[in-house]
């Protein structure tokens, strides 16, 4: 009885760890379709989701937002040595394409930092560089002072969020 027991535990197990949610240290991997994961921080809520998804005007401003906001964060992570040229070039070989999703308010203030990968490609990245750039990110403020609320499902111009979504910027970055 006890073997009977302990295998039907044993299989319960296994079928939750291959159809269920994979979990590191820092984060939890959750299928959102039949070929996308989503790598969410442990511990954390998106809350800004409450308040309206917003889509903002940034055409004229997209080149500044883009070199200060995106692009910057990343090469100050190489330059202070948490990736290093070899491991930036390795990543780019192989074909890395991680979607590094930001989620901010009416404030500009990233309060949530996801990622989202391919199933069949999984991702090059280790659980404490993903974090890494979880950190880096995470309390980023976007200008949103020159950015005109467009439209909004539920949102308002003084309550909504927006989110950016991006790759890792390899072509821009000086290794």
């Amino acid at each position: 009885m006890k073997k009977f027991t302990f295998m039907l535990m044993f299989i319960i197990a296994s079928i939750s760890y291959l159809f269920g949610q994979k979990e590191t240290e820092h984060f939890i991997y959750e299928d959102i379709s039949t070929n996308l994961i989503c790598i969410k921080p442990k511990g954390e809520i998106n809350s800004v989701l409450a308040k309206g998804r917003a889509m903002l005007w940034v055409e004229e401003k997209a080149k500044s937002i883009y070199i200060n906001e995106i692009l910057k964060p990343f090469q100050e992570l190489i330059d202070e040595g948490v990736f290093s040229s070899e491991r930036i070039e390795e990543l780019k070989q192989k074909g890395e394409k991680i979607r590094i999703e930001l989620y901010f308010d009416e404030t500009g203030v990233v309060s949530y930092v996801s990622f989202i990968i391919k199933k069949v490609n999984g991702t090059l990245l280790t659980d404490e560089e993903l974090y890494q750039i979880h950190q880096k990110y995470r309390g980023l403020v976007f200008d949103l002072s020159e950015t005109p609320f467009w439209k909004s499902e539920k949102g308002t111009p003084t309550s909504f969020y927006s989110d950016e979504s991006f790759r890792i910027p390899f072509k821009d970055l000086k290794y």
